[in-house]
């Protein structure tokens, strides 16, 4: 008897042997993707590789798994590896303080990986990385927008052609498209519409991120508009991506969702509208 005994119930000898051969590695360890990370660290891989540049913010607390009072100004790939050590000692944890881009692709990449999940909130850095992984037929699960959203039930599974109402996406094609990407990226989004912020607590906001000069167009206020976010729905794309992900290797058929045909696609945004959705990505209006 061993700590997952459990999943090797479910997955047999062969999937469980599977899991434990396999590497996996999560980039962007925000709200989505630490709960994606040990999400798969408790479904055995024996190699997981986890990328964030970031430290823990006092306001990721509500939403993010390593951040407590206690780890504030930690680095998260440093604490989400310390929490994967202390679930499965015999894994393989490497824990990567990098930004994801062009210039660190390589070093996060180049070994090759069994799947890799994209939790990146940067636009830029996220259509490289879904560019890189199609290119070179590697196996990628990405996440759209998770914040302004509240209800759970509207959670799809589908290809990002078939992604609609949320901008987050809409961007992600028209920029994937502009390469000659279209289809072939497994998605996980939100059919619900995002909420406004409230007006009051929006107009307040002032950003006391760790080394937040340092990070520039990184930090909170470098961005056009920071998005109120619940406990519940970053934590649900991270598990939902992770469930993919582990079907996927172990070539068990998921129902994929299907958009409700009644649903309008994402409606062409304003001039002003578009623009600012342009600027909370970090591109230019040239793009």
């Amino acid at each position: 008897m061993h700590p997952f005994h459990r999943s090797e119930l479910l997955l047999g000898a062969e999937g469980w042997d599977r899991m434990v051969e396999s590497s996996a590695c999560v980039i962007g360890l925000g709200g989505v993707g630490s709960y994606a990370a040990e999400a798969l660290v408790r479904s055995g891989f024996g190699r997981v590789i986890l990328v964030d540049f970031d430290r823990v913010c006092i306001t990721n607390v509500n939403r993010q798994l390593h951040a407590t009072r206690k780890t504030v100004r930690g680095f998260k790939s440093e604490l989400m590896a310390q929490r994967a050590r202390a679930i499965n000692p015999r894994a393989e944890i490497v824990p990567l303080n990098l930004f994801y881009g062009p210039e660190t692709s390589e070093e996060i990449l180049g070994d090759g990986h069994d799947v890799v999940l994209d939790c990146i909130d940067n636009m830029t850095a996220k259509v490289h990385l879904l560019r890189r992984c199609v290119e070179a037929e590697q196996y990628v699960v990405s996440a759209m927008g998770a914040g302004g959203r509240m209800d759970p039930t509207r959670i799809q599974v589908t290809d990002l052609s078939q992604t609609r109402i949320d901008p987050f996406a809409r961007i992600v094609r028209r920029l994937l498209r502009e390469v000659g990407i279209t289809e072939g990226i497994q998605c996980v989004w939100s059919d619900e519409p995002p909420h406004d912020l409230d007006a009051a607590a929006a107009a307040s906001f002032r950003c006391i991120c760790p080394d937040k000069d340092l990070k520039a167009q990184h930090s909170c206020e470098g961005r056009h508009q920071v998005q109120g976010t619940t406990s519940w729905m970053p934590a649900m794309f991270g598990l939902t991506m992770a469930g993919v992900a582990v079907n996927q290797l172990l070539e068990r058929p998921i129902t994929t969702t299907r958009p409700d045909p009644r649903l309008r696609p994402t409606r062409k945004p304003s001039r002003a509208r578009k623009q600012a959705l342009m600027e909370a990505a970090g591109l230019s209006r040239g793009g």
